[in-house]
């Protein structure tokens, strides 16, 4: 997928990195809500080899004019059909946005995560994480426990 200058970026510029693929799109209320706690967690766990990438499955025009008001922290990527594309490789073939594919440094998909993010569950989800990364625990056991994190996944009020 490009960014918004058209660079075309490969998922293997971010290998040996932790990734959280976060597709979204401007019209979308929870995907508008994410983003303030994705450029917390972004600066927060870049120095624990963590990036984020939104990919707007969206126009580009729409997408620039949303980030003029609203900066976004991490790489953006852009595609429409091609975006598309790129949610359905993931095995996600109904359109709800958003979600997020969280891949390890290995360039193992870890999760797919459908719905909005919440910040306690986000957390626990990176700390899981970095256990898996560190060699505390298998991929397996990270994939059980961030789907139960996930599931409990209920926003702070």
């Amino acid at each position: 997928l490009s960014d918004l200058s058209g660079t075309p970026h490969a998922l293997s510029e971010w290998d040996g990195h932790t990734v959280l693929l976060n597709f979204w799109a401007t019209w979308c209320a929870p995907c508008r809500r994410e983003i303030p706690l994705l450029n917390k967690i972004s600066s927060e766990f870049a120095p624990k080899n963590v990036k984020i990438v939104g990919i707007a499955v969206d126009f580009s025009e729409d997408v620039t004019t949303y980030l003029k008001d609203n900066p976004i922290k991490y790489s953006v990527l852009v595609g429409e059909q091609d975006g598309l594309d790129a949610a359905k490789a993931f095995g996600v073939s109904s359109m709800a946005f958003p979600f997020t594919v969280l891949i390890d440094a290995k360039g193992d998909v870890v999760t797919v995560h459908l719905g909005e993010l919440h910040e306690q569950s986000l957390r626990r989800v990176l700390g899981i994480t970095e256990q898996l990364e560190t060699g505390k625990t298998s991929l397996q056991a990270a994939r059980v426990a961030i789907n139960a994190a996930l599931q409990d996944a209920t926003p702070a009020h």
